[in-house]
């Protein structure tokens, strides 16, 4: 219920602010395996990925609703810009592709200093490996 309702504040606050304006929603997809470690051998499509950031699917909160693509004083998760160079030496041994899975299929395992442990874990099971794969290609791509 917690996540619920900071869900539902981030929504109002980007609602308030015209975010959701000039996106389009995805198609929901009928049936949705569970996302696996394939979804780090697929080629993502930044595009798609860009709009599941932004609008989110399946009933998962879009990721714009914590995280910011630019820099900016309110954000509740790390902005969304370099990623690749920051999340890259983030965790000895993980690629910034592995990194990245796991923050989205797992955040739990790791959470950033500074935030608090507020992201949800849902993505595993209301995207497929390449929803997970294209968002990671729209995340290296900033």
């Amino acid at each position: 219920m917690r996540r619920f309702g900071i869900v539902l504040i981030c929504l109002c606050v980007l609602s308030a602010c015209g975010t959701f304006a000039s996106v389009r929603p995805l198609s929901p997809t009928p049936t949705v395996e569970p996302a696996g470690p394939a979804a780090l051998t697929l080629d993502g499509d930044p595009a798609r990925g860009e709009q599941l950031f932004r609008v989110g699917a399946n009933n998962a909160p879009p990721c714009l609703s914590c995280h910011a693509l630019a820099e900016s004083r309110f954000g509740l998760g790390p902005v969304m810009l370099g990623v690749e160079p920051r999340v890259s030496s983030r965790r000895p041994g993980m690629t910034a592709k592995e990194y990245l899975y796991q923050s989205i299929t797992d955040p739990k395992q790791y959470v950033v200093p500074g935030y608090r442990d507020i992201m949800p874990g849902v993505y595993r099971e209301l995207y497929d490996d390449q929803s997970i794969a294209d968002l990671i290609a729209f995340l290296l791509s900033r």
